[in-house]
């Protein structure tokens, strides 16, 4: 049997949805508000102290390609929506590599925390991973993987969170 590369391309669209259906974490099993993470400077965050607004929880690394690419479109949603978001882009990298990154996008209001756990203990097992928290502290989307955040529909469907 002769080998047909229909197969490699249907095993290729396959990948992604056997992982969205069984390698990556159940959005609502995160329990964000007690994630151990802290400041740039050092200082413990209380993330539950999140409840009340709509956050934009960024997953990420300074050697993640993706991640860095999504930046400026996300900094422009972020620009966009102005104070009904809270964006916070969380790494378990050095506070002294998350910090040299942050020096050099000065642009960026994105508050940096640091993860004192390993992301993939948190299972997270793919960056970027966003999570879109409503008001009352619920997950009410995640999304995998880069995305375009300045995208017209995309800035329409933060905006309809409640």
């Amino acid at each position: 049997m002769k080998f047909k590369p229909i197969y490699l391309l249907y095993a290729i669209l396959l990948i992604p949805f056997l992982y969205r259906l069984w390698g990556n974490q159940n959005p609502e099993s995160l329990e964000w508000e007690k994630l151990e993470v802290q400041s740039l400077d050092g200082q413990f965050v209380d993330l539950s102290e999140y409840k009340g607004k709509k956050v934009v929880m960024n997953f990420w690394a300074t050697w993640c390609g993706p991640c860095l690419a999504e930046m400026p479109s996300m900094e422009e949603a972020r620009r966009q929506l102005g104070e009904d978001y809270v964006f916070v882009l969380i790494s378990d990298e050095p506070l002294e590599k998350i910090r040299g990154f942050k020096a050099s996008k000065p642009d960026y209001g994105f508050e940096f925390l640091q993860l004192r756990q390993s992301i993939n203990s948190q299972g997270i097992r793919s960056i970027p991973q966003t999570y879109i928290i409503n008001s009352h502290g619920e997950i009410v989307d995640d999304i995998s993987g880069m995305t375009d955040w300045a995208r017209a529909a995309r800035i329409e469907s933060l905006r309809a969170v409640e």
